[in-house]
């Protein structure tokens, strides 16, 4: 088996290249996915999975038709059409008896045994909930949104039922809030499940990052967490906030706004999105660069695609082949990948044709390219395909 790196340059594209307005057309019905299920009624994998540690040695063995990254301590494995959690050790902490299961969150996991309903359990494996409901989702800050009857309400961790199931969607709580549908409307309530704002609004932003762009009847504004306006935008399109930044469109044309409503970078590109604390993808002609807050050039307007700031390092492709760079726009390797990964606990993956390995902010290869496949570290381990 070798990789298909076409195939990964394509894959790229898609997770990396949105717009503004293409994200915002994704958005645009605000409704965020449903908690996706782990696996259901998988075949047995040819290829088995494992987990290596940063010294690229295999410290779980490759057993499993499929796993997922540690959470909380635990690993969701599945053998055939059986899903549990194993633990760093590689012992099995919750028997494979599921039909779903999820990672661990706020050290509860939701799971689904075969022709039942979904419901919540501790890392022991015990159920910690009095009921079940129709779908769960992960809990976040203490709470996690569960369906009754095609009704949404919030319970917490004793699986108190907080207000009565009423929302025709509910969404994880982030910064002490929660968006909620209603109607066919858009509103805000906060850890008293109180509204902060009203179900009246046609969109909500994702409220991780503040202040929250919210928009009604073709006009659009931003909220602090009490819900009050804190900037309204007067051009022609708002986009959400990221580490203080927001782009706008004004005249065709997009740039960036602060949280105090100034322009730091005037609105003469086709396209721009914040990538980092202080730096910001452009895309003219058909090709990417990026700036920094001050409109001084951090990587000239020649790339085919360039990823996040992850690390204070991003990715750059060039004619099919990918290269590191600094966040300062200082160029830290060759294009001579088939396709990189954002940094993950100091390592980022690296495609070869013979295989996926790891890389070190130094730019060394640290983990040779021996996986047919392989994801990111998370606590200290990673998650690999061994070729047969």
């Amino acid at each position: 088996m070798k990789l298909n790196i076409p195939y990964l340059y394509l894959l790229a594209l898609c997770l990396f290249a949105c717009t503004p307005d293409q994200k915002e057309q994704e958005q645009g019905s605000n409704e965020l996915p449903e908690a996706q299920a782990i696996a259901a009624d998988f075949e047995e994998s040819l290829y088995k999975w494992g987990y290596i540690n940063k010294k690229g040695r295999l410290v779980i063995e490759a057993i499993y038709d499929e796993c997922k990254n540690f959470n909380d301590g635990l690993a969701v494995a599945r053998k055939k059409d059986k899903w549990g959690y194993i633990d760093k050790s590689g012992r099995i902490a919750i028997p494979l008896q599921f039909q779903e299961v999820y990672d661990f969150s706020d050290s509860m996991a939701v799971v689904k045994h075969y022709g039942k309903k979904y419901e919540i359990i501790n890392h022991k494996g015990a159920p910690i909930l009095s009921k079940t409901y129709d779908e769960i989702k992960n809990f976040t800050e203490g709470f996690a949104a569960a369906k009754d009857n095609n009704n949404w309400t919030y319970i917490d961790h004793n699986g108190k039922e907080l207000i009565a199931p009423m929302f025709t969607n509910a969404y994880p709580f982030k910064n002490g809030l929660a968006k909620v549908k209603l109607a066919g409307k858009y509103g805000i309530i906060n850890t008293n499940m109180e509204f902060i704002l009203e179900p009246e609004m046609d969109y909500i932003a994702d409220l991780a990052n503040l202040p929250i762009l919210v928009k009604k009847d073709g006009t659009q504004w931003y909220i602090n967490k009490q819900g009050e306006s804190v900037l309204v935008s007067e051009y022609e399109k708002a986009y959400p906030f990221k580490s203080g930044f927001a782009p706008f469109k004004d005249q065709g044309k997009m740039g960036v706004i602060d949280d105090s409503n100034n322009i730091i970078i005037p609105a003469k590109y086709t396209d721009i999105q914040v990538m980092g604390p202080e730096q910001f993808q452009y895309f003219e002609d058909g090709k990417f660069g990026m700036i920094g807050k001050n409109g001084e050039q951090l990587i000239p307007p020649v790339m085919d695609l360039i990823l996040p700031i992850e690390e204070n390092k991003t990715a750059c492709m060039k004619d099919e082949l990918w290269a590191f760079y600094a966040s300062s726009g200082e160029q830290l390797s060759d294009f001579e990948y088939g396709l990189i990964w954002s940094f993950k606990e100091g390592l980022a993956r690296v495609a070869f044709l013979s295989g996926v390995g790891f890389m070190n902010h130094e730019g060394k290869l640290v983990i040779n390219p021996d996986f047919a496949d392989v994801n990111d570290f998370s606590e200290g381990l990673a998650r690999v395909q061994l070729y047969e």
